[in-house]
C-alpha cells in the first residue's frame, strides 16, 4: 500500500487561508476563501497521487479529509465522489 501525499488546508495567522504540504512550512499558498485553498491543495494532491487533503478549523482539529485517488477527474466529480466529512 502507497503511502499518501498529505496536503493541509487551514486560516492562516492574519486572515485568509494557507495550503501546506507534509513539510509543513514554508505554506504553498494563501487564499483569501477557504474554497479557492481547498481547489488548489485538491488540484496539487491529485497530481500527488495518492493525496489526501486535510481540512483544518481554527482550533487545529481535522475537520473535513478529501481523498484524490485519480488525476482524471473534474472539481464536480471530486467533490461528489472523495470527499469524506470526518466529525
Amino acid at each position: 500500500m502507497m503511502k499518501a501525499n498529505v496536503f493541509y488546508v487551514c486560516p492562516a495567522p492574519r486572515g485568509g487561508w494557507s495550503v501546506f504540504g507534509s513539510g509543513i512550512e514554508p505554506p504553498l499558498s494563501t487564499f483569501p476563501g477557504r474554497d479557492a485553498a481547498v481547489e488548489f491543495a485538491c488540484e496539487v494532491a491529485e497530481s500527488a497521487v495518492p493525496g489526501e487533503v486535510r481540512i483544518l478549523g481554527f482550533g487545529g482539529t481535522v475537520e473535513e479529509l478529501w481523498v484524490c485517488a485519480s488525476v482524471a477527474r473534474t472539481s464536480a466529480s471530486r467533490r461528489a465522489s472523495s470527499h469524506v466529512l470526518m466529525q
